[in-house]
């Protein structure tokens, strides 16, 4: 009788054990613990999945489709082409992290984007043709497994590799990338409860917030994401790959402020290692780094403050990612560096080259004649030479593009048109895939509205109102002036057309961008209210206003989050001899 309870003691004994493992599996699939997650880097990638997604090889991917960016369905940020590229593209594979992603900035600033677009001036009949297989937060291991697996399919012409400005020596959070990917690999058979367990108590568990809190003070207990050593050799990797089929390769030695240097000293090792790469492989370089100092080095004193010199103004957005400008002086440069010494193919492309003669002018009719400014819009372009066999499959307006586009049963085609921050007439472009270009109708963006008015006047003063309209929450100034610019200053916002001294830009450094905290003249703020209007009144002195004819006045609005957006109004004048 004591057998037989003692039996039953030890099979209830078992069935509960196997029903509490059973449930504690049961916990650990639903919950995703087992998985590598957002905790096991000190980036948040892994804890937006509607930005992205988990993948087996590469931790994360842009999620295809998503609300923020525009994404591919093979996660790279705007097109990605199928097949290899025709003898008439010319395909640049843009490979790294937020950097050559873009964060902080447009699709079309993003330098890959910008140095495709400068190549298609001098290719047409021909095209360049960029793939950003670049995500944020990624390191060299990252992009090297990416690479490898797209290369076969994308079969690049030239692949410029921009890694090593921040994720790879960045702490590890209990393990590098490398150790975490073999790892994962090692148990990815056993049960989920088992990979809980290693993830909770194994060697790699580690607590990000100290992690972190290290980092900061440069410290890396677990080590890098990449070792240094790993880096290096991720690099040869990525030049071999590139270099099969007869492409290119070509590394970025990444630029970053002076201040970050001095936060994370390291950096520079990894820098380095980029321009020894390049030296030890032959492929050609473009130190950025070099680049981005002189520039800022020789920006003309009191035009910039200590501290925004030292955080990298102009040419940076924040601690790492270049700005619009940068982008550009980076697109620019390697340009440059293509143009010295071309390879086969792209030195074949230029040889055939008929700019002027490429493109086949269209004047198909446009259901939508004019765009407001920062507003998304849909424009209908009848059927036209893009609506045959050869169909285009990029758009352009202006230097905008256009990254969705519904061809009709009638030929025709519906461009959803992103908002648009510079106001003025800009054409439609359209491109095939076979090199085919068109040129179609002149749109005009309109500018913000602002009116203004004398709403009562005397001998010692003149009472102002001033009105305008745009979107809700966005901030905006207004300038008043005297007298108009005989040329209009161009800044990223559109013209600028008051007269000031000084006037926003140093005169002997044309590229530098205008600074509109520079001008002197009179300026009112406010925010667009819910209903998308501003309103305020303010007086000045008549005798000063005694000499002029008119006052004239124009605004900026600006959106002071995401990515940064500012647009100038129209210009408003008042005349005073009334």
């Amino acid at each position: 009788m004591a057998n037989r309870r003692t039996l039953q003691r030890l099979l209830l004994s078992v069935a509960a054990i196997g029903v509490n493992l059973a449930l504690a599996d049961a916990v650990a699939r639903w919950s995703g613990a087992a998985e590598v997650g957002g905790s096991d880097f000190l980036g948040a990638e892994l804890e937006t999945p509607d930005s992205f997604l988990a993948d087996r090889d590469l931790f994360w991917r842009l999620a295809p489709d998503n609300e923020k960016w525009r994404t591919s369905g093979r996660s790279t940020r705007g097109p990605c082409p199928d097949g290899a590229p025709s003898d008439a593209r010319f395909r640049i594979a843009c490979v790294g992290d937020s950097c050559t992603f873009g964060a902080g900035v447009r699709y079309e600033q993003a330098w890959g984007v910008r140095l495709a677009r400068k190549l298609d001036a001098r290719l047409a009949p021909a095209a360049a043709e960029p793939v950003l297989l670049a995500c944020p937060g990624y390191s060299l291991f990252q992009c090297a497994r990416w690479y490898a697996r797209e290369r076969a399919a994308l079969r690049p012409d030239v692949t410029i590799v921009y890694c090593g400005a921040w994720n790879d020596y960045v702490a590890a959070v209990g393990a590098s990338d490398a150790a975490r990917a073999a790892s994962d690999a090692a148990v990815r058979g056993l049960p989920p409860i088992a990979r809980l367990w290693r993830k909770s108590f194994g060697a790699e568990a580690a607590d990000r917030d100290d992690v972190r809190a290290g980092f900061r003070h440069d410290e890396a207990p677990f080590g890098r994401r990449v070792a240094l050593d790993d880096f290096r050799a991720g690099l040869r990797e990525l030049v071999a790959l590139a270099r099969q089929d007869g492409g290119l390769a070509l590394l970025v030695v990444p630029p970053l402020p002076c201040k970050t240097v001095r936060s994370h000293a390291i950096a520079l090792d990894y820098r380095a290692a980029v321009a020894s790469v390049a030296a030890e492989t032959g492929a050609p370089c473009l130190d950025a780094a070099a680049l981005f100092d002189s520039f800022i080095d020789h920006c003309p004193d009191g035009w910039c403050t200590v501290e925004e010199r030292e955080s990298g103004y102009p040419l940076f957005s924040d601690w790492v990612h270049p700005s619009a400008l940068g982008h550009e002086r980076i697109a620019a440069a390697l340009l440059d560096l293509l143009l010295a010494a071309p390879p086969t193919k792209l030195a074949t492309l230029l040889a055939r080259a008929a700019p002027e003669a490429a493109e086949i002018a269209a004047s198909p009719s446009v259901a939508t004649p004019s765009l407001p400014v920062l507003s998304d819009a849909t424009l209908r372009l009848e059927r036209g030479p893009w609506s045959g066999p050869d169909r285009a499959d990029r758009f352009w307006i202006g230097e905008t593009f256009v990254d969705r586009v519904v061809f009709e049963e009638d030929g025709s085609a519906l461009l959803a048109i992103p908002s648009i921050q510079v106001a003025g007439r800009v054409a439609v472009e359209a491109r095939s895939g076979d090199g085919g270009r068109w040129r179609g109708p002149q749109v005009d963006v309109v500018p913000l509205p602002l009116s203004a008015r004398v709403v009562r006047r005397s001998k010692s003063m003149v009472r102002f109102a001033l009105e305008a309209e745009g979107p809700p929450g966005f901030r905006f100034r207004v300038w008043g002036a005297t007298g108009l610019r005989r040329a209009l200053a161009a800044t990223e916002a559109g013209d600028f057309a008051l007269a000031a001294e000084p006037d926003g830009r140093p005169a002997e450094r044309p590229e530098l961008p205008f600074r509109f905290e520079q001008l002197t003249l009179p300026c009112w703020f406010g925010v667009f209210g819910d209903d998308g209007r501003w309103r305020t009144e303010f007086a000045i002195e008549a005798e000063p206003l005694a000499p002029f004819a008119a006052v004239h006045f124009q605004g900026l609005a600006t959106r002071a989050k995401e990515i940064p957006t500012a647009t100038l109004t129209a210009v408003a004048t008042v005349a005073l001899d009334g």
